[in-house]
């Protein structure tokens, strides 16, 4: 993941011409509540955070910015198909708070059919935000 996301940075920079290059910030998909208090951990969470510390690590600006929230409990995803997760999914995410200056980056964990990834990048892009790439760790086949 974060190869992917240095790579992309570079080629923004490059057709910026040389500006000081933009913070990365990682926005990871939310999980449902009831989920998270079972693992006690939210997966993508945890992947926004290692990716983080790799773009440091190698001199990239990089922070994860936790601000995208369910606002309701959602039905499991797993058990749905495509036109179901989108419906199920459709018009939950809300943003808590601004991720401030920066290059998004929006993160999952896994993807099935980006039912997820389009929520979150509806709930962003409703609150004015532009998503420059999305990344995920798994894809279901």
């Amino acid at each position: 993941m974060a190869a992917e996301v240095l790579k992309w940075t570079a080629g923004r920079d490059a057709r910026h011409g040389g500006n000081e290059p933009q913070a990365v910030i990682l926005v990871p998909a939310p999980s449902r509540k009831s989920v998270t208090k079972r693992r006690g951990y939210v997966p993508s969470v945890v992947l926004a955070k290692q990716v983080a510390k790799r773009l440091t690590a190698q001199g990239r600006r990089a922070r994860v910015w936790n601000g995208l929230r369910l606002i309701d409990d959602v039905l499991d995803q797993s058990q749905l198909g495509r036109s179901a997760r989108a419906l199920n999914i459709a018009g939950k995410m809300r943003l808590t708070g601004a991720p401030g200056a920066g290059e998004l980056v929006l993160l999952d964990d896994i993807v099935t059919t980006g039912a997820t990834l389009a929520e979150a990048n509806r709930a962003l892009s409703e609150a004015g935000l532009t998503v420059g790439l999305a990344v995920t760790f798994a894809e279901t086949l």
